[in-house]
């Protein structure tokens, strides 16, 4: 299987980790939605990222779709999220508002962007940090989803 996308995105960089922390092999295609838009669209119709490639050619898109395959193959005992109840609510909103923050600082960036450089980390970082859904988000008891 082959993840499509660069590990700049948040997205992709959570789609990594979940296949390595789940022991999937995979390769890593790093076309890129501006640099290879036209390539991009022949795998992903929305010319997104992330994709996920199987070896049939199949093609998943999104992370959330991609996370929940990868829960689907594992199974209950070792899938990323608990399958129902309480404790699947609390991580479903967890993580909601854990994209949503991502969503905020990648949005930042043009605003952020004079005479067209790049922000800073710490310049994304305070403006994440000051936002109520960040501090919600990763309020001490929420640091740990898996309990472990």
């Amino acid at each position: 299987m082959i993840l499509v996308g660069q590990y700049d995105s948040p997205y992709v960089r959570r789609v990594a980790v979940s296949l390595r922390v789940l022991g999937f092999d995979y390769e890593h295609d790093t076309r890129s939605v501006f640099g290879d838009f036209d390539s991009m669209r022949q795998t992903n119709p929305l010319a997104r990222i992330p994709s996920l490639v199987f070896d049939d050619g199949e093609v998943l898109i999104d992370s959330a779709a991609i996370l929940d395959w990868l829960d689907e193959t594992v199974g209950p005992a070792r899938a990323l999220l608990p399958r129902a109840g309480p404790e699947r609510r609390r991580a479903l909103r967890l993580i909601a508002l854990a994209t949503g923050v991502m969503d905020k600082a990648v949005s930042s960036i043009p605003e952020l962007l004079p005479q067209g450089r790049y922000p800073t980390l710490e310049a994304l970082s305070a403006r994440c940090e000051a936002r109520p859904e960040f501090q919600a988000t990763f309020a001490p008891e929420a640091v740990y989803l898996r309990g472990d």
